[in-house]
């Protein structure tokens, strides 16, 4: 969650329990944060 919160400049201090969840469901839809294997320098 600090990784997405950082990415889009929001602080997850201030978010709503509301915004919490939603952004936690949208989160495990997340292919990049699914795999385990470092993207860097992948073609």
């Amino acid at each position: 969650m600090a990784f997405i919160c950082k990415r889009l400049k929001l602080n997850y201090k201030k978010l709503s329990e509301e915004e919490k969840k939603w952004l936690k469901r949208l989160a495990q839809k997340s292919d990049l944060l699914k795999n385990p294997k470092p993207q860097r320098g992948r073609k």
